[in-house]
């Protein structure tokens, strides 16, 4: 029974909630778009189209022109995000490297100040041990040779050492190499 007669009063402390922690980005980074919790970022001379026609699988691939040397492309984990790789044993990807066959193309995990842990090139971890221009190859890359084992990994960096045109696709982390990637 309610008493008019009767009152109380307390008092509530609002405060703003703390920053974020940093959430687990998708094994996924790219196929068909960019995976959940990542973003695409590119350095000066440099054209990504992360929705090209030319794909290894599917409809869509990303597209890297370069008009420089050293130009690179980053597939960051967006704000608050990050991958963390315990579990998982490699990175793989597709590429289609067009018309350069003599080019060098690099890839390196980034860490949480954007620096790369250790790049590998791409030559020495594709199936059949060649580049050919217009085709696609498939890549895995050990994460032991990225320096990227049990780490958290804030992006993936393809590199070129000189101005070309390339294709990439289907990025992911792979557990034991069995995560779906290139087949």
């Amino acid at each position: 029974v309610q008493d008019a007669s009767k009152s109380s009063t307390t008092y509530v402390t609002v405060t703003a909630p703390l920053p974020p922690q940093a959430s687990q980005a998708g094994s996924i980074v790219y196929s068909e778009t960019i995976g959940w919790g990542w973003d695409v970022g590119t350095w000066p001379n440099v054209i990504v189209n992360p929705a090209s026609p030319n794909a290894y699988r599917g409809d869509n691939g990303i597209e890297m022109q370069t008009t420089a040397q050293w130009g690179r492309v980053q597939l960051l984990a967006e704000s608050n995000f990050k991958f963390n790789t315990t579990g998982y044993e490699s990175l793989s990807f597709a590429i289609n490297i067009g018309a350069n066959e003599e080019e060098d193309l690099y890839v390196g995990l980034l860490n949480v100040s954007g620096g790369v842990l250790q790049y590998q090139n791409i030559r020495n971890y594709a199936e059949n041990g060649t580049l050919n221009s217009y085709q696609w190859k498939h890549i895995r890359i050990p994460l032991s040779a990225l320096s990227g084992l049990n780490t958290d990994v804030y992006g993936v960096e393809i590199q070129s050492t000189n101005p070309t045109t390339l294709y990439f696709d289907e990025v992911q982390f792979e557990l034991n190499g069995t995560n779906g990637g290139c087949q």
